[in-house]
């Protein structure tokens, strides 16, 4: 973090010192003394032309290398603001669903407490003056009390939202590795560069030999140009390294970032553990909570059908009828005991679900929090990269427009008072 973090005015300055400082000035009359050579360092001519050559490429992959990177930032930040729209949308989903465990908790209170005011058995001489059949309404039951299969449903969509996110951080992945794919490409040609001030080098040191041939004037002559030609290999060392600083810079940046990649991965796995614990655990109430109702219905049912029977041969048995409106009384207990039962497991499901979903809720607002530092991290290192690169480009193709030209322009009138004097 510490490479992104500084500021880019602490950078190097990064002024080149032209090479003509460095050279040394050569008299009309030494020229005059020297024309033989003319021979000799013709060849010379040419490196102006290959360095000009040279740098036209360089910046060239300079300027294709700075384009697919924002390219690639580009392409990063709209996937992260995606990523971070989904999860607003699923902890609003958390919330919704929430609200749907409140309800069915309350209409589980309401049971307990119709279960709590049973009606008393009636008296007999009441029963004989006028008994009312009682009707149950088991759809209308059966419709309040069921669990709503959306939100299964709902629940399972988190799966489908985990490898959304996953495929979202393997196209992260695959951006990246052509990111660094890219600085390599970029080091070859730091390395053709160093070829080229190996050649420098080699012309240089093919001079000095021919100087051992010829007289003490010529041979001062040849020292000299071949100083020259090793003044420039040493500059273009320098320029190389340069170029190789910036290319360390780069492939920090990309540990750095990817580095981030890698924390998306960790919140994904954790956000993927949650809901399938959450998941499972909404599936296993869901389970329940349709036993329950099957039995309710059942029972009711049963003692429904018991009771009409009862209530038919009441003008001919009253005992009968009051033995089996007692059975009533006792399997209508017997319903609200296991009622009791099954709705306070459902109570125990419903705390763990309540729970579960802050939990996930809470995860998942962290990983937004993440998200959007990591945000805030990718810009910053897009502003610091875009500064160093121009900064570092434009004094790199500076300092080698001003060498080309200076070199240029040393060997042609040097070359031209030779040949005017001739």
């Amino acid at each position: 973090m510490a490479l992104f973090g500084r500021k880019y005015d602490d950078e190097l300055d990064n002024n080149y010192v032209p090479l003509e400082e460095f050279a040394p000035t050569i008299s009309r009359q030494e020229v005059v003394k020297r024309k033989k050579l003319s021979d000799l360092i013709s060849p010379i001519r040419d490196i102006p032309t290959a360095l000009r050559g040279r740098r036209d490429q360089i910046e060239s992959d300079l300027s294709s290398f700075s384009s697919d990177q924002d390219e690639s930032f580009d392409e990063l930040e709209e996937m992260l603001s995606d990523i971070v729209d989904d999860t607003k949308g699923h902890i609003d989903d958390v919330a919704t669903l929430n609200e749907t465990i409140e309800k069915v908790r309350e209409a589980l209170s309401s049971i307990k407490e119709t279960t709590d005011n049973l009606p008393e058995l009636p008296d007999n001489s009441e029963l004989s003056d006028e008994i009312e059949i009682p009707q149950i309404n088991l759809p209308k039951l059966s419709a309040e009390y069921m669990p709503d299969s959306e939100l299964v449903a709902q629940i399972r969509s988190y799966s489908s939202f985990s490898h959304i996110l996953k495929k979202s951080v393997e196209y992260t992945l695959s951006s990246l590795d052509q990111y660094h794919k890219q600085v390599q490409s970029l080091s070859k040609k730091k390395e053709m560069l160093e070829a080229l001030a190996s050649e420098a080098d080699l012309l240089a040191l093919n001079t000095t030999i021919d100087a051992t041939h010829m007289n003490e004037e010529s041979r001062a002559f040849s020292t000299k140009v071949a100083a020259e030609v090793g003044d420039l290999s040493r500059k273009i060392h320098d320029i190389s390294a340069a170029l190789d600083a910036e290319l360390g810079a780069l492939e920090n940046g990309f540990r750095t970032v990817r580095s981030s990649v890698n924390t998306i991965e960790s919140a994904h796995r954790d956000a993927s553990r949650y809901a399938d614990m959450y998941s499972s655990a909404s599936n296993e109430y869901y389970r329940q909570s349709t036993n329950y109702t099957n039995i309710l219905i059942q029972s009711l049912s049963r003692l429904n059908q018991d009771f009409r029977e009862t209530l038919d041969k009441q003008d001919a048995i009253q005992a009968d009828y009051l033995k089996a409106l007692e059975v009533f009384r006792s399997d209508i207990m017997t319903s609200a005991r296991e009622i009791l039962y099954k709705g306070s497991r459902i109570g125990s499901v419903l705390d763990g679900c309540i729970r579960g979903s802050a939990s996930l809720k809470e995860e998942m607002t962290e990983t937004l929090e993440n998200i959007d530092e990591l945000k805030s991290l990718l810009s910053d290192v897009r502003k610091t990269d875009a500064i160093r690169k121009s900064k570092y480009s434009s004094a790199l193709l500076k300092a080698f427009d001003q060498d080309i030209v200076w070199l240029h322009n040393k060997i042609e009138s040097v070359m031209e008072a030779a040949e005017n004097e001739s």
